[in-house]
């Protein structure tokens, strides 16, 4: 499976995945006798599994691929109202993408005045772009295994604040939002992102097995990773996790490709 976004393609998609599950499954391509899908994307083999009753789709969960922290307690200098600067605190990790860690609640990071709202959508996009931009020009980001997974997807903003959502006390909390490819906003919780969340948490000592990470997006949905297992990937201390979220049918489209059309190939404009 291959999901596109303005820059490009994803190297794994994890709402992505939950989404087409839900359609093959919801559509009567699959029957819920057979509730495990394996589906293969540029990151790897993704296993996903139909949770339901009586039939009633629940939700769907994803083993993703091993998921690993790259760095930890890095620093950046980024410009900052006007010609002041401002130092940022961020990690690195991955989860089928690379992506740079910013905790706005950190004190190093509090003066960024960020929060994970809607009504911030335009600073958000702006300082992730930025950031991102400093750490692929400061930061060698390099995958043990495939050079073409290389390179730093987004960066994710991570909060303790805010969220509304049901939770049980033993869960960790978080709300977050992740800006990609070319100042794209994530309208959902990232599921390559949870998955190195689940990675970064699980190397701070604060995710274990049997504990789950529920992560609450930017308009309320929710990703609950947790660690199927741990595992030593080419020297990497690492998890496999597995997330759970849910998708809906909300239309059936057709494309048509005319052999007369001269720009059936399509293009990009920026």
């Amino acid at each position: 499976m291959i999901n596109l976004q303005n820059l490009g393609y994803s190297t794994m998609c994890g709402h992505g995945i939950i989404a087409v599950t839900t359609a093959l499954y919801e559509t009567g391509v699959f029957t819920l006798e057979k509730s495990r899908l394996n589906i293969d994307a540029p990151a790897g083999r993704i296993v996903a599994r139909v949770n339901h009753d009586h039939g009633t789709i629940k939700s769907i969960s994803f083993e993703n691929v091993a998921s690993f922290t790259l760095y930890q307690n890095l620093v950046i200098d980024i410009p900052y109202n006007g010609n002041d600067s401002l130092t940022i605190k961020y990690d690195v990790a991955y989860g089928g993408a690379f992506y740079a860690f910013v905790d706005i609640d950190d004190e190093c990071n509090i003066a960024l005045g960020l929060t994970i709202d809607a009504s911030q959508t335009a600073e958000l996009i702006h300082y992730g772009k930025l950031i991102k931009r400093i750490v692929m020009e400061t930061v060698d980001i390099h995958h043990p295994c495939e050079p073409d997974l290389s390179f730093l997807y987004g960066v994710i903003f991570t909060s303790g604040q805010n969220c509304i959502s049901t939770y049980t006390v033993n869960d960790i909390r978080s709300s977050n939002v992740c800006i990609f490819a070319n100042g794209q906003l994530d309208r959902c919780p990232t599921g390559t992102g949870v998955s190195a969340r689940c990675a970064l948490e699980y190397t701070k000592g604060r995710l274990v097995p049997g504990k789950r990470l529920c992560v609450e997006s930017i308009v309320g949905s929710v990703f609950r990773g947790e660690i199927s297992r741990v595992v030593d990937y080419e020297g990497y201390n690492a998890v496999v996790p597995i997330i759970t979220g849910d998708a809906f049918i909300t239309g059936r489209s057709q494309f048509w490709l005319d052999p007369k059309d001269y720009l059936k190939e399509g293009f990009l404009l920026r």
